[in-house]
């Protein structure tokens, strides 16, 4: 969602409407409609600020029509699948999405108080939110999409932000610290060293692989290397220590190998 919305998937129409589709027995159990891409200073991330519309088979029903207008004249709605497991993951975590951006009080009728859990339930086709939400939003924002006024009366705001993997539970999937200088005198490392430093190393496109700056010392472009022509260095000094000190040797010769 957060790269169609963006625009980062070039070869996809981005899209304001997504939909959460259980391949399972659930079908489409979610809808959401993207006010826009924010910035989460607290936490230093960004976040999608989403009204989101839980379906129920007698909402479905409800808005049978205005869902058929929205998939014909959107462009579109964009279905994320998700299996079982993933399906219970998201009605566990909405609540807290829908908390991040609350300005609302919940009611003394709450559906968690009574109920006494948040969500309500996992159970397929059952309510998971609680209604003291629906329909407030602040008054500018709004969702120019054809028959909002309708379906926002039952939708709730929600902040959704990426989710990032544990770092001591599972492996990131690059390294961005230099491997240690004796493994990299010796020029040895495993495949997923070797993987994890190329991935590293093209993220560092456009600055001196060694020291971080953006143009040669002399000036003018940096000076990529001659071998596998993508590390770039600013200077002859940082290319040696690179290729002596901190391991491009090994690095350098499977970049060849894949060109």
């Amino acid at each position: 969602m957060f790269g169609n919305y963006a625009g980062f998937e070039g070869s996809m129409a981005q899209r304001r409407v997504f939909a959460l589709n259980n391949k399972g027995s659930a079908g489409m159990i979610l809808l959401l409609f993207v006010f826009g891409l924010r910035l989460d200073a607290a936490n230093q991330s960004i976040c999608l600020d989403t009204a989101i519309l839980p379906l129920t088979p007698s909402l479905l029903r409800r808005l049978n029509d205005n869902l058929a207008d929205l998939d014909e004249k959107e462009g579109g709605i964009l279905a994320v699948n998700v299996g079982d497991e993933e399906l219970i993951l998201w009605k566990n975590v909405l609540p807290a999405f829908v908390e991040r951006c609350r300005d609302w009080e919940h009611t003394s009728k709450c559906e968690y108080a009574i109920k006494g859990s948040i969500p309500l339930t996992t159970e397929k086709g059952q309510q998971y939110l609680c209604s003291c939400g629906s329909g407030k939003f602040p008054p500018k924002l709004t969702a120019t999409i054809t028959g909002w006024k309708t379906m926002s009366k039952v939708c709730i705001r929600a902040a959704i932000p990426p989710i990032f993997w544990v770092p001591f539970v599972e492996k990131s999937f690059f390294a961005l610290a230099a491997p240690s200088p004796s493994n990299n005198a010796t020029g040895s490392g495993t495949v997923d060293n070797i993987t994890e430093r190329i991935a590293a190393l093209k993220m560092k496109k456009g600055s001196c692989t060694v020291c971080g700056v953006k143009e040669a010392k002399s000036g003018g472009t940096l000076n990529k290397c001659a071998k596998c022509h993508v590390a770039e260095y600013c200077s002859t000094e940082c290319q040696v220590k690179d290729w002596k000190e901190m391991g491009h040797k090994t690095v350098c010769k499977k970049l060849e190998e894949d060109l």
